[in-house]
């Protein structure tokens, strides 16, 4: 897996390159690739994962509830990577107090979809597209969050290119606790 994306504010230990190819139009870009071999590069936590996995995380520090916080970055995702049934986050909105995601991106089946843990998609609308109208494009991501059980998510991610909006997805309530 290759994965491409802008933050400032990035620490990653063993797997990080600063730089992207010229074809990819991220400035201040950091590269970061996971071996196809599933028994490397694992994520061994203590306490531990039920199962070791491989990962790459830029993550913020915890916020209050009810803070609001407004992250955008680019992003590139090479058509190679392959998906599964299996969740695969691009990105995770993570309630550090309840332990687990509250809102995702997918690459899960061939789409990139939103994944809302918090409340049901069959309500909510979470939306999806083929993960081909996501890969080997510069991807522009904007959200705004505000953390905790009486929050919101505005997130939109579009063509960098061309500014078009590929997926938008907005919901007020819970939004975890004490989130990153």
């Amino acid at each position: 897996m290759s994965l491409s994306i802008c933050n400032r504010r990035a620490t990653v230990l063993g797997i990080l390159s600063s730089g992207c190819s010229s074809s990819i139009d991220i400035s201040d870009c950091f590269t970061l690739s996971l071996t196809s071999n599933a028994n490397k590069e694992l994520d061994i936590r203590d306490p531990p994962f039920p199962t070791p996995r491989q990962r790459v995380e830029f993550r913020s520090l915890t916020e209050a509830d009810g803070s609001t916080f407004k992250y955008t970055w680019k992003h590139y995702l090479h058509s190679g990577v392959s998906t599964s049934d299996h969740f695969f986050h691009l990105m995770q909105v993570f309630s550090t107090g309840n332990g687990g995601p509250v809102v995702t991106l997918d690459a899960r089946s061939g789409t990139a979809a939103i994944q809302d843990y918090a409340r049901s998609c069959s309500d909510t609308r979470c939306p999806a597209i083929p993960l081909s109208s996501f890969t080997d494009r510069v991807t522009h991501h904007t959200m705004t969050v505000t953390y905790g059980p009486n929050g919101k998510l505005h997130y939109v991610v579009s063509d960098a290119g061309s500014g078009d909006t590929l997926l938008s997805y907005s919901v007020t309530g819970a939004m975890g606790k004490s989130g990153s």
